[in-house]
């Protein structure tokens, strides 16, 4: 099977590709459900660090622990 590699991330054909001036990322070929949960998933993920970003207690170093969530 043909594998593609884009700075690191390992891609195979079939795959969904999200990308925005915060990361790219990549979703497996699968059913219509469960690519519906895939992007819901991202979504609650990314609403939730940004929330903190604009909280008034934002840090550098609180930033850095929720990637490492």
């Amino acid at each position: 099977m043909c594998r593609l590699q884009i700075e690191g991330m390992l891609v195979q054909p079939g795959d969904i590709l999200h990308g925005d001036e915060n990361c790219l990322i990549s979703i497996p070929k699968c059913e219509g459900s469960a690519l519906e949960a895939a992007v819901e998933s991202v979504r609650a993920r990314e609403k939730k660090l940004m929330d903190y970003v604009r909280e008034e207690d934002f840090t550098l170093e609180g930033l850095r622990g929720r990637f490492l969530e």
